[in-house]
């Protein structure tokens, strides 16, 4: 049976299955998933016990902090500016609702 690449198309001796070429961290698209926002919360939540909230604003090293807590999940490189500018379109429903299911699984 013929493999389904060979030295043209396939550069390397990589299986099908498998590509030769994969895309790295910061090049993949965005994506944020319900524990992302959920761990993201819980970071802010310890910087906020920390003191690291003013005026109703959160500390620039607070996003640091959070980018850093995010590093290894899936979806994309979560530097601080984005994570800031996602936590500006969290809307307060999922907030709220991300609030019950930490609190139930903290205190389970």
């Amino acid at each position: 049976m013929t493999p389904a690449y060979n030295h043209e198309t396939w550069p390397s001796e990589t299986p099908a299955a498998e590509p030769a070429v994969t895309m790295n961290r910061k090049s993949q698209r965005m994506m944020w998933t319900s524990n992302n926002d959920a761990k993201m919360l819980g970071v802010l939540w310890e910087c906020k016990l920390a003191g690291d909230q003013s005026n109703n604003s959160w500390k620039k090293k607070v996003w640091t902090v959070v980018a850093h807590a995010l590093k290894d999940s899936p979806g994309g490189m979560k530097n601080s500016q984005k994570c800031m500018d996602h936590w500006g379109n969290v809307s307060a429903v999922t907030v709220t609702m991300l609030v019950v299911k930490l609190y139930v699984l903290t205190h389970a």
